[in-house]
């Protein structure tokens, strides 16, 4: 049950974000992508009429998916030359690991069912170190922290790569099954997250386009 409400918990996010779309800054909009995409991805897959192999199969692009966006990003907000070039190689070197780990799903005929947790755990450890050093840094320098939208933005990002790196990282043990409600509860944390970084962002735009005005 707690899991459909976290997946129906995302258009709390998306309405929110297509209603403020003209006033979100690109790295905004890129996680409303995803968020959008990420939805009709669960839509799918969680549709019994949908083949058991294209289940998986979308299921498994959609981290490559989250992972491209999530590193772009992470290039967007890079204050430092050397986070923008990590930024840079891992948005060639995310693709090339997730065609290695999942060779066996692109060959012809495949009807593999399994998800890769190798890829997913790894990609979301080493976004969610990333992500973490820069809310870090972000709240050394913010004074008001819990009204200023990047908080917010870069706190839930970070808490949704922990939280599916630790997911994975369990997927192949039977513990996995004693704590999978932790998922759909952080996933509704991070939804509320997102929604509340959204509404300061675009209520930021709003005032600054007002200054501007004046």
């Amino acid at each position: 049950m707690l899991r459909y409400i976290s997946i129906y918990w995302t258009l709390l996010p998306i309405l929110t974000g297509l209603f403020f779309i003209r006033k979100l800054a690109f790295e905004y909009r890129l996680v409303l992508c995803l968020l959008i995409y990420g939805f009709f991805t669960d839509m799918i897959v969680g549709n019994a009429r949908v083949s058991e192999p294209l289940r998986y199969f979308l299921f498994n692009f959609f981290h490559l998916f989250e992972s491209i966006m999530l590193t772009w990003v992470l290039i967007y907000l890079g204050k430092t030359e050397r986070l923008k070039m990590i930024g840079k190689f891992l948005l060639f070197f995310f693709p090339v690991f997730w065609l290695i780990t999942h060779s066996e799903l692109l060959s012809p005929g495949s009807d593999i069912k399994k998800i890769s947790p190798l890829f997913s755990a790894s990609y979301n450890m080493i976004l969610a170190v990333l992500f973490g050093f820069l809310t870090i840094k972000f709240a050394e320098k913010t004074v008001e922290l819990f009204s200023n939208s990047m908080f917010w933005f870069l706190l839930a990002i970070f808490l949704n790569c922990f939280c599916v790196f630790f997911i994975f990282s369990l997927l192949t043990t039977s513990f996995i099954r004693e704590i999978w409600f932790v998922q759909s509860s952080l996933n509704i944390l991070v939804y509320t997250m997102f929604t509340t970084a959204f509404i300061l962002e675009a209520k930021r735009q709003g005032s600054t386009l007002q200054i501007k005005q004046e």
